[in-house]
């Protein structure tokens, strides 16, 4: 990912209408960007580890245009 995210969600549990990955989650504004192994610093970060992070139902791990 070139641009540095907002924030990072680290060691997150995260679950989607999909599937559960853990991961780092990086967002940008107010949408998430990507979930990763592990992304680069953000700009503010939280350490998730032993925490479930639940997307909203409209939002998705892609950029949206």
């Amino acid at each position: 990912m070139s641009e540095a995210c907002d924030l990072v969600v680290r060691n997150a549990h995260a679950i989607s209408a999909a599937d559960a990955q853990q991961c780092d989650i990086g967002v940008r504004g107010e949408r998430i960007v990507a979930p990763a192994d592990r992304l680069g610093p953000g700009r503010r970060e939280i350490d998730a580890t032993g925490r479930l992070v639940l997307q909203r139902g409209d939002d998705s791990y892609c950029e949206r245009d």
